[in-house]
């Protein structure tokens, strides 16, 4: 039976932190740590992406040069990461085959 009058101390470690602070996170890590599993494809990617934002600051022509790529591709997959939310899987290739082909026909002779 336990004792009424007893009332435990606040754990001091569990009310260190305010509610309204946020410890940082690193987004890169956590973008790095979600696409270790993804084809080498979508890491070369992301890495561009990373330096893009951190060490180019922004700056495509730098980023480009830096991995010896076109500009144009380098904006294709940016494009692709900011419109789809910054989600891995925009990272990853998609089919180029066409949506519609002929259907062959032969007319007899």
């Amino acid at each position: 039976m336990k004792n009424k009058l007893f009332k435990p101390k606040p754990n001091p470690v569990l009310y260190s932190f305010s509610p309204s602070k946020k410890l940082p996170i690193d987004e890169y890590e956590i973008l790095r740590s979600l696409a270790k599993d993804m084809p080498p494809d979508v890491l070369i990617r992301l890495e561009w992406i990373i330096f893009y934002e951190t060490i180019a600051v922004k700056d495509a022509t730098y980023t480009s040069d830096y991995f010896n790529i076109s500009r144009k591709t380098f904006h294709k997959w940016y494009t692709r990461f900011k419109e789809r939310k910054r989600r891995i899987e925009s990272l990853l290739n998609e089919s180029r085959a066409p949506h519609n082909t002929r259907k062959w026909e032969v007319t007899p002779i």
